[in-house]
Order: structure tokens, then C-alpha cells, then sequence
């Protein structure tokens, strides 16, 4: 497991970049991956916006789609239980696929921008969002006991556009739930203590914090 504490990069084009992603990390990193190391890998894009920069990039260089292959880029749709069901039959089907030796590493970027108190975002409320990193770090962990190896995975920060107040507890809460459930690591760090509940959605820390 690595941590990339960076942007989200998902949004840039081969010609430009977009929203606030200045160039496409996500496809050079992978193209570099797959053309030094012959791996293929997936993406699991937990952000509120769909990361274009790869499907957009697939006719710039084709052996993308052997990079991150069809279907490898997931944005779970929907929202509330919605959005997690979504997510849960994605990952089904990914996991056939790592299974079959076809996908051989996950990058995890779990956007905070999904939270319902993201003025750019909305999908989930803080228990949904929380249950998004379990599935996803169980779902990794069946994968580790049935391949009899760890599956490489990257974890990567993406959106959120809220105070950092409340995006930095909402990061550090996936990360503790990722060493507990795949490390052993008992961090003591209670995500739901931690996370704002009260406060406003707002830009960039401009507005005023609710006394609910």
C-alpha cells in the first residue's frame, strides 16, 4: 500500500488541463506502469465527478486501454444507498477480472467532495461515505486471501471543496479505516468524533460554521 497525498489529476485532457487538474497524472503513471512493467491496472475514482482524463485520452495513445483497460475507470453513480449499491456491483465485476490476472493493482481515490456537504459534491452523508472506504478495503482484503498475495494498491486524495476543517478528518477517517482493516493497525482515530457535523457548505473555508 502506498499513500499519494496529491490532486486528483482525472480531469485533464492530452491538450489542456481541466477543473483543477493541471495534467493527467492517472494516464501517465499508468501508460509507465504498463510500458515498463507489462501491468494493468484500475482505477477506483470515489470522486463526485467522473475522471474523463482517461476515457478522453484512450484515441490520444492506444495502448491505454491495455494500460487501464475498458472499464477499469469506476465513478460509482447515484446517490445515498443508491451510490453504494452501484459501487458494490462494480466491484464484483472488477474483482473477476483481478482474479483472472487481467488487472493486476488498484488506486483507491476517495474524494471527499461525495459528502453531501461539499458545495461541488452531495452524494453521501458521513456514515455513507465511511461505508465506501470499509467496502472498498474489505473488498481488497477478500481479494488478498483469495490471490494467497497482497493486491498493490495506491491511495490518492481527489476532490473536496469543502473547509479543510472538514476534507482533512474526512481523509484521515479512510485512512484509519484502511490500516485497520488491512494493516491490524488499531489507530484509536474514530472517524465519526472527528467529523464536523454542523457546518455549512462553503468555498474554501469562506461562510460561517453552523453551532448545531
Amino acid at each position: 500500500m502506498a499513500l499519494s497525498p496529491t490532486s486528483g489529476f482525472h480531469h485533464a485532457t492530452p491538450g489542456r488541463g481541466d477543473a483543477f487538474c493541471t495534467f493527467s497524472g492517472q494516464v501517465i503513471a499508468a501508460l509507465k506502469l504498463y510500458r515498463e512493467k507489462g501491468v494493468s491496472g484500475a482505477f477506483l475514482d470515489l470522486d463526485a465527478h467522473f475522471g474523463n482524463s482517461i476515457e478522453h485520452s484512450r484515441a490520444f495513445a492506444p495502448d491505454l486501454s491495455l494500460a487501464v483497460p475498458v472499464g477499469a475507470n469506476i465513478n460509482p453513480a447515484g446517490e445515498g444507498q443508491g451510490y453504494l449499491d452501484d459501487l458494490q456491483k462494480k466491484l464484483e465485476m472488477l474483482k473477476e477480472q483481478i482474479l483472472a490476472k487481467r488487472i493486476h493493482y488498484v488506486v483507491f481515490c476517495h474524494g471527499a467532495d461525495s459528502h453531501e456537504n461539499d458545495p461541488y459534491g452531495g452524494q453521501l452523508s458521513t456514515e455513507q461515505w465511511l461505508e465506501a472506504s470499509r467496502m472498498v478495503y474489505g473488498w481488497v482484503k477478500e481479494i488478498d486471501t483469495a490471490r494467497g498475495a497482497p493486491l498493490p494498491l495506491s491511495l490518492s486524495l481527489f476532490g473536496g471543496y469543502q473547509h479543510m476543517d472538514f476534507v482533512l478528518p474526512l481523509h484521515a477517517s479512510d485512512l484509519a479505516i484502511c490500516l485497520e482493516t488491512l494493516c491490524g493497525v488499531q489507530t484509536g482515530f474514530q472517524p465519526e468524533e472527528r467529523i464536523p457535523q454542523g457546518i455549512e457548505p462553503n468555498w474554501y473555508g469562506k461562510g460561517q460554521w453552523s453551532t448545531e
